[in-house]
């Protein structure tokens, strides 16, 4: 889906086609309206670009299993977004910087494959309050200020990868 190809519709919901590989940068942003976004089944949607859906109504949403990289600031500003869901089976490795910044998450669980947390990721989420890290993690670097401002209840961070 090309950069920019709905940014500032009235677009309400959008079902994408499991042929797409890469939705590109600001590809829905802004698009205040857009509430519900669905993958078809065996999506191979690979990348989800930087800013893609920040700035829509998004209130929930199911990452397909294909996609390896979630972009800068993917879902920032994204205020009403309670809901990520990333499948066990994920072959994410990358959330990029302020991908899920200013949102209204709750709780992420972060896919063994992820190897990489950029910059402020999560930061004002003022609802955050459990992230898990699946047991097995390949995470070797979490960015600054990724968790910030926020006290977060339950961490589950395996001591093996040297983050600490």
């Amino acid at each position: 889906i090309g950069e920019k190809a709905f940014s500032e519709t009235s677009l309400k919901s959008i079902t994408i086609p499991s042929k797409v590989c890469i939705i590109k940068s600001y590809a829905f942003s802004p698009c205040w309206n857009l509430k519900t976004v669905k993958f078809k089944e065996n999506s191979e949607l690979k990348e989800i670009g930087n800013r893609a859906f920040s700035q829509t109504s998004l209130e929930s949403i199911t990452i397909p299993s294909s996609v390896t990289v979630i972009g800068a600031a993917a879902f920032m500003d994204c205020g009403k977004l309670k809901i990520v869901k990333i499948v066990p089976d994920s072959q994410l490795t990358e959330i990029g910087s302020c991908a899920f910044s200013r949102t209204s998450l709750e709780s992420i669980t972060i896919p063994s494959n992820v190897t990489k947390i950029g910059i402020a990721a999560f930061m004002d989420c003022d609802k955050l309050k459990i992230v898990e890290i699946v047991s097995g993690s390949q995470l070797t670097e979490i960015g600054n200020w990724a968790f910030s401002r926020r006290t977060i209840v339950l961490s589950s961070i395996p001591l093996s990868n040297n983050l600490w």
